[in-house]
């Protein structure tokens, strides 16, 4: 199998996660690292022997012994890299959030389909543990039946993640905007996946506690489809009560309640119709995973789908798609009016 040499473009704490990858991977090697601080990207460098640092990411996307580029840069700089490297003949795996807006995503997927031989990824399909894998297999061979509507609640209580003071995760500017670009991305991104490529949303009513320029951090969205079901998500981060975290699928045959992330790990739950009552619930039980473990998934993924000839999870078509639910959130909670996709 021929190796495949990376360059990171960003060497911080992102990108820190992925280096399991190449650990676990003698065939992927990092030969580059690119950093505006340069100091930072000599000591990530020094991590892998042989691996060079740069302070221009030109510079690394010019070196013909990079095969792969990890863009692990905060979302402001995403659309120029993403650009460079596709111009580049890079395969690339991008943080999330994709970019920062709808049009930079139609800009970047439809740059993307000019080089269709590329594969290009984004990170936000992060949560595609066992359990999800598990999940799917049950949507998609209709155990469930037809999925009729999906809940997702999740609360964190503490500090708001979007008042943290300093850095660009607090200026939407340069973050995008606040809860909604920051993890909603993850949740249509999780629940696409469930569904399966057919899966279109075609409406949304949203609402957010705060303006996107003022960095909200709690929204809520009711996504309509034509052909599939309804689904109702919800975050919030600042509660002043307990943490909780729940996704429940229910189909015409069965339901299924499962976590998305290891802080409310468990069983996968699943109701077949003529079980009604909770001590009649089946578990289904998945291997058991870590936040560590659910980083390294998307650079895994994009690996497997270059020696596979394969769509990586989370494709440039998928990142728009993600975007436009995400500005449907905006513009609904900004007009009080039911939103189309």
């Amino acid at each position: 199998m021929n190796d495949l040499r990376i360059g990171f473009i960003g060497a911080g704490e992102i990108a820190a996660y992925a280096l399991p990858v190449l650990d676990a991977d003698p065939t992927v090697k990092l030969v580059a690292v690119a950093d505006v601080n340069i100091d930072a990207a000599r000591k990530f460098a020094e991590r892998k022997p042989g691996a060079q640092a740069h302070a221009d990411y030109r510079e690394l996307l010019a070196r013909p012994d990079v095969d792969v580029v990890y863009i692990a840069t905060p979302p402001f700089l995403h659309r120029q890299m993403l650009l460079d490297s596709i111009a580049a003949n890079k395969h690339i795996l991008c943080e999330k959030p994709f970019v920062m807006n709808l049009d930079e995503a139609r800009e970047v997927a439809k740059v993307a389909k000019t080089k269709p031989k590329l594969k290009i990824g984004s990170c936000s399909s992060r949560f595609l543990t066992a359990s999800g894998h598990l999940a799917r297999d049950l949507i998609q061979s209709k155990k469930l039946g037809d999925i009729t509507h999906i809940r997702f609640i999740s609360t964190q209580p503490g500090r708001p993640r979007t008042m943290n003071p300093g850095g660009w995760k607090s200026d939407a500017g340069k973050s995008g905007g606040g809860l909604v670009m920051d993890w909603c991305c993850y949740d249509i991104d999780y629940l696409t996946f469930l569904l399966g490529p057919g899966y279109r949303p075609a409406a949304i009513l949203g609402s957010t506690n705060a303006p996107r320029e003022q960095m909200e951090a709690g929204y809520t969205a009711t996504i309509l489809s034509d052909t599939g079901p309804w689904i109702h998500l919800e975050r919030i981060s600042g509660e002043p009560g307990p943490a909780r975290a729940s996704l429940e699928i229910r189909g015409t045959e069965g339901g299924l309640d499962i976590s998305m992330t290891p802080s409310a790990q468990g069983p996968i739950l699943y109701r077949p119709k003529e079980f009604l009552v909770p001590p009649d619930t089946q578990p289904l039980e998945a291997p058991p995973v870590t936040w560590q473990g659910i980083h390294l998934v998307p650079l895994q993924d994009l690996i497997s789908a270059i020696r596979e000839d394969r769509q990586p999870f989370t494709p440039p078509e998928r990142s728009l798609m993600i975007h436009q639910v995400l500005e449907g959130i905006y513009a609904s909670a900004k007009t009080r009016q039911l939103v189309r996709v």
